[in-house]
């Protein structure tokens, strides 16, 4: 039996997709390829991505990553074929489209197994929760619930949610990674930017709390972690709202 060396294997995949570009020469996001490579290191198939920019023409401000898989996208080919030729309504195309749409489903599964593991272990607020957009053809586009909302937002928010997207994304790469490398799940925790938007506070507030003692976090470097357990404690532990009553 040869033995698989499952770093060479990462390697491999890093160094594949570091050199990829699309048709006009761009290369994948930086932001954005830590967590298609891990994709593809759990077989799950990648097509397209990006890692979401602010104030760029025709671009959306957040990360996304297109799922499909080699045989739908060689299908795919062959509906467009078909459809050129003005044979929409053909039987041929018809079963096209059936097996497309079948293939499309079982990649979208794989992702949704991956996803579903790994909150399990991840706390997350719905907004920044990773979750799957169809295309009208039904190819699956993972980015954040909240990611469509940015439109709406005002530019420094808009730029917040960014980075917060990323990081969900770039916390769900290393849980994949870990996986892949059958590594045990570490226990979660968060920087107090994480925490923070967890609970809807202010980074400067929650970091007064924990000063204060309010809140345990381990200080390491100039930043304070906090550990999961902790901060759902936290969380579901009533608080007054506003300031305390000075005593007279």
């Amino acid at each position: 039996m040869i033995a698989i060396d499952k770093s060479q294997i990462w390697q491999g995949l890093e160094q594949q997709f570091a050199k990829m570009t699309d048709e006009v020469g761009t290369p994948i996001d930086p932001v954005i390829l830590a967590t298609v490579v891990a994709l593809n290191a759990q077989d799950i198939y990648t097509v397209a991505s990006c890692q979401g920019h602010l104030n760029r023409e025709n671009t959306n401000p957040y990360p996304w990553i297109v799922v499909s898989s080699k045989e739908a996208e060689d299908i795919g080919q062959k509906i467009a074929e078909s459809l050129y030729d003005g044979r929409r309504e053909s039987e041929v195309t018809k079963e096209l489209a059936r097996q497309h749409r079948h293939l499309l489903l079982h990649a979208e599964y794989g992702l949704v197994k991956q996803l579903e593991a790994f909150y399990q272990h991840q706390y997350f607020s719905f907004d920044r929760h990773l979750s799957i957009w169809r295309y009208s053809n039904g190819t699956p586009c993972l980015q954040s619930h909240g990611a469509e909302y940015q439109q709406f937002r005002e530019p420094n928010e808009r730029a917040s949610k960014l980075k917060e997207y990323q990081e969900e994304m770039h916390a769900f790469a290393a849980f994949l990674k870990r996986r892949f490398f059958g590594e045990d799940e570490p226990e979660q925790e968060y920087t107090v930017a994480e925490a923070a938007a967890i609970l809807s506070m202010k980074s400067d507030t929650l970091t007064h709390t924990i000063m204060n003692g309010k809140l345990t976090a381990e200080l390491r470097g100039r930043n304070y972690y906090i550990k999961r357990p902790e901060l759902e404690r936290f969380k579901n532990t009533p608080r007054r709202a506003g300031r305390p009553r000075k005593e007279r």
